[in-house]
């Protein structure tokens, strides 16, 4: 599955509800326009209850302890987070394609934006070459961007950081200074996004090479825009020495 950039009438956003934001660790804005978060997240679709079990909004148990998500809790709720991206009536469809193939085609620019960046521009930002370990690069990305999440379509060898909404309006991206090595992919434009819980190589051709760990837990602007810089530097390094 491949990014599609087409224009398309635009999609009255999805909406959580309280209880599903309070596991998703999500703030909604107002569905007048008013924001409250950077993420453009809006509100409507239970959250399935095995997934709050006893726990309460302020993530305690009814005993009072605090509740500790296991990792198919936190799948489950980042699960539900990527399915805000997707018009109500659509999620059932996104749900048969992460069930059936492993991917699924989500919308760009609701409550993710993604980064893509050539697998070269990744492994000359990591300083390896093009034989190096998938793991490899894998713990090198998890280090460079502080957990945020990124995925890899080991097809084409490009990777997808997942970033806020906004940074498709920050100058460097809207003005495409980093292209062909790095692009913004914002609204108009769908990505093929794994499932949660495909993180290893031999799971999917296409992996999170870091996981995401929680709802809206998103690779910070700063963060891409330094490993990008150096990716760069390095390719030009690299190709002047050849040259030379």
């Amino acid at each position: 599955m491949t990014t599609a950039d087409t224009t398309q009438e635009k999609p009255t956003a999805p909406t959580i509800s309280e209880p599903a934001a309070a596991v998703a660790n999500v703030l909604c804005p107002d569905t007048r326009g008013r924001a409250v978060n950077d993420f453009d997240v809006y509100a409507e679709e239970e959250i399935e209850p095995e997934l709050l079990g006893e726990e309460d909004a302020r993530g305690l148990t009814q005993d009072g302890k605090p509740h500790i998500a296991t990792q198919h809790e936190r799948e489950a709720a980042v699960t539900t987070w990527l399915l805000c991206s997707a018009q109500p009536e659509g999620r059932d469809r996104v749900r048969q394609q992460w069930r059936e193939g492993g991917i699924a085609l989500l919308k760009c620019g609701a409550v993710f934006a993604a980064v893509r960046m050539k697998g070269r521009l990744v492994r000359a930002a990591a300083g390896v070459d093009e034989n190096s370990e998938l793991k490899k690069i894998d713990a090198f990305l998890a280090r460079a961007l502080f957990g945020g999440p990124v995925f890899v379509d080991t097809h084409s060898g490009n990777y997808y950081a997942l970033v806020p909404p906004s940074t498709q309006r920050r100058r460097e991206w809207a003005a495409h200074r980093h292209s062909p090595e790095a692009e913004c992919l914002g609204r108009d434009s769908y990505l093929g996004v794994p499932r949660a819980g495909f993180t290893e190589p031999n799971h999917h051709w296409c992996y999170w090479s870091v996981p995401m760990d929680g709802p809206g837990d998103l690779c910070t602007v700063e963060a891409i825009s330094q490993l990008v810089t150096v990716g760069r530097r390095r390719l030009a390094m690299n190709q002047g020495a050849a040259c030379a």
